[in-house]
């Protein structure tokens, strides 16, 4: 390994891991990425339930338009298509009570005060 063919390893292949190896594969760097589980995405990944068969969410997927390097994440490897984009997410507390996060016209950060207020 030189300074001009560095050689980096990566511990870890969920989303941070892999925004790392895509960014530095970019710029000419070899990677060696190590993950101990038998998949990649970490946290953000799902599976199929066995006895129910049906997909189970392991992760958080709500993505703010405030998270640019997840956004540009997905753009990089080719999936931002995949990435349906809402105007408004809502919750529902357990007596039935729903929410609304939105954004307002307020300069960021303060756009998502008024909702944040109103949970």
């Amino acid at each position: 390994m030189s300074i001009n063919n560095p050689h980096v390893i990566i511990l870890g292949g969920g989303l941070a891991g892999l925004a790392a190896a895509v960014s530095l594969a970019k710029k000419g760097v070899r990677i060696t990425l190590l993950e101990s589980r038998p998949r990649l995405g970490g946290r953000a990944s799902s599976f199929i339930d066995k006895p129910t068969g049906e997909e189970i969410d392991n992760c958080q997927h709500v993505a703010l338009g405030c998270c640019t390097n997840y956004l540009d994440f997905l753009a990089q490897i080719g999936v931002s298509n995949r990435h349906q984009r809402i105007a408004e997410y809502q919750f529902i507390d357990e007596q039935g009570k729903s929410y609304q996060l939105t954004s307002d016209q307020l300069p960021a950060p303060f756009h998502l005060l008024p909702s944040f207020m109103g949970l």
